[in-house]
């Protein structure tokens, strides 16, 4: 069985360069011994994003109540929580399914060797491709804890198949998938310990918006404990204690179950096993056409590391398919959104005021505050803001969303805005609908000249 483009991994990446190989006219077999979808449709953005529009939904529902606009509300089922979590993967994996049987890419439900980077072996059969993409993906990386693979002890898939809510829970880690279980647990009534060994959360993200976050978890009771070693996992009668090295001293936390979420590491053996090159953490090393050290192989999505989001997967999977078919393309991540579904979620896209400030001399900020936004407190969103960054000329650099409901949704504005080189005043003549949240974004746009309508602005000057 001979074919143009031979898959391995049946992930983002994976699935998306087999099903963009074969609308180009490719011969395509794709490799996934699992289902498709990887770990962001089947144990990861799928699940917890499903989790969390059920958490934002009880944090209303209570807020409601706590105001007197519902009686006794906010009672709920996690059971019937748990199941419409697995319906929505079952459907989505249903979906990628029939995209694939429909594409007529050949689907292997088998686990791939690759003898060469020519010739797979798989459930007995050997393939001959002209050019392979290796989508392995990653995995949860696992820290030398004394106990940390004793019993009670997850991984984010383990987290999120629990069937029964715990009374308390570590989580070891305190990134973008320690923070979003974090909040999703503590939304859901668990008592929340939250343990990361630097001395402050998400060091590439707008420091405001990290302290927005970090209130907003306060204030949920999740207990954020930073500057901490983790030194040992142990039974402790039905539950576990974990032990923590400070600065001054050791300190005990008693839960039913640990989380560990310290990162990801490459799925890199069959890499490995073909002689590719990779970089010191073990992730694929490919150049801006994403070919790898041997011309017939590419790669993308999570093993060659990067951004390590789906999004990104698709983009890099495309261009490693039109190059596998002779075009000399680069991939161009450069205006790349990024977006930490935590409660309140934060999202970016482009450089914040840090980097800004870091990379030139002379920048400005534009920031709205959603307690201007007429929908947002009609929605009882009214905290948070939109930051733009821009040069002192206006060029646009960066965009910094956080509190409102959806934030993920609006950056898409600021996404267009970056790739399109817009400049703040490009916003001035837009007319954005209104009541919305997307007003917002054209206000902090606005606020950048100083011209923010509905927000106090000393610069602001009447024109003549």
């Amino acid at each position: 069985m001979k074919y143009d483009i031979a898959v391995v991994g049946g992930g983002p990446a994976g699935y998306t360069a087999a099903l963009h190989g074969s609308s180009l006219g490719a011969k395509v077999v794709l490799f996934e011994e699992n289902k498709p979808g990887g770990v962001c449709l089947n144990s990861g953005c799928i699940p917890t994003k499903t989790y969390l529009f059920q958490s934002e939904l009880l944090e209303h529902i209570r807020l409601a109540t706590e105001e007197g606009v519902f009686r006794d509300a906010g009672q709920y089922s996690f059971k019937k929580i748990y199941d419409r979590k697995n319906k929505v993967v079952e459907k989505l994996v249903s979906g990628v399914d029939g995209l694939l049987r429909t594409a007529g890419v050949t689907v292997v439900r088998e686990s791939a060797v690759c003898k060469d980077a020519h010739t797979i072996v798989a459930g007995g059969e050997t393939y001959k491709t002209k050019k392979l993409i290796l989508a392995t993906g990653s995995k949860n990386a696992v820290l030398p804890i004394d106990g940390i693979t004793g019993r009670n002890v997850l991984d984010h898939v383990g987290a999120l198949d629990l069937k029964r809510l715990p009374q308390r829970l570590v989580i070891i880690g305190a990134g973008v998938v320690g923070l979003e279980l974090a909040c999703v647990f503590s939304s859901f009534d668990v008592q929340v310990t939250l343990l990361e060994a630097m001395n402050d959360l998400l060091p590439n993200v707008d420091g405001e918006a990290v302290q927005f976050l970090k209130n907003n978890m306060k204030k949920t009771g999740i207990c954020l404990e930073l500057g901490v070693k983790v030194l040992s996992i142990a039974d402790d009668g039905d539950g576990k204690r974990v032990t923590c090295e400070y600065a001054d001293g050791k300190k005990e936390f008693m839960a039913d179950y640990v989380i560990s979420a310290v990162g990801r590491a490459p799925t890199n053996q069959i890499a490995l096993n073909l002689g590719l090159k990779t970089d010191t953490k073990g992730f694929l090393a490919v150049n801006d056409r994403m070919q790898t050290s041997h011309a017939d192989v590419y790669a993308a999505g999570d093993i060659t590391g990067g951004y390590l989001l789906a999004h990104s997967a698709y983009a890099e999977a495309e261009i490693a398919v039109r190059n596998c078919l002779g075009e000399k393309e680069k991939v161009d991540l450069s205006v790349m959104p990024r977006c930490i579904f935590t409660m309140p979620t934060i999202s970016e896209v482009g450089l914040n005021e840090a980097e800004a400030r870091k990379a030139y001399q002379d920048i400005k900020t534009g920031k709205f505050p959603f307690a201007a936004s007429g929908r947002a407190v009609s929605m009882g969103a009214d905290s948070g803001f939109v930051k733009w960054i821009a040069r002192a000329d206006g060029s646009l650099l960066g965009c910094t969303i956080v509190g409102a409901p959806e934030t993920s949704e609006l950056i898409s504005v600021a996404v267009v805005a970056l790739q399109a080189h817009l400049k703040a005043e490009a916003f001035v003549p837009m007319i954005f609908p209104h009541p919305t949240l997307s007003e917002s974004v054209k206000e902090g746009a606005m606020a950048v000249l100083g011209q923010a309508l509905h927000v106090p602005n000393d610069t602001r000057r009447p024109e003549h």
